[in-house]
């Protein structure tokens, strides 16, 4: 018996043995979630590159500072 990664119930793998998930449904949330997940990552990736673009000198010189000290 496996637990569903979705819905978090036993169930008994019926189309192979590496099945994660106890239905179409439960498949179809899981990519969903998994599709969220993966756009909040990109996100947040292109937002600490835009806020790196963005640094005043005083952020740089403050970034110095805690180098050397």
């Amino acid at each position: 018996m496996r637990t569903c990664k979705n819905c978090k119930e036993k169930f008994k793998p019926q189309y192979n043995s590496v099945q994660l998930v106890c239905s179409f449904e439960c498949s179809i949330e899981l990519t969903n979630i998994n599709k969220s997940k993966k756009a909040k990552k990109e996100w947040n990736k292109e937002k600490k590159e835009i806020k790196e673009r963005l640094k005043t000198r005083e952020e740089y010189f403050q970034e110095t500072l805690v180098a050397f000290n």
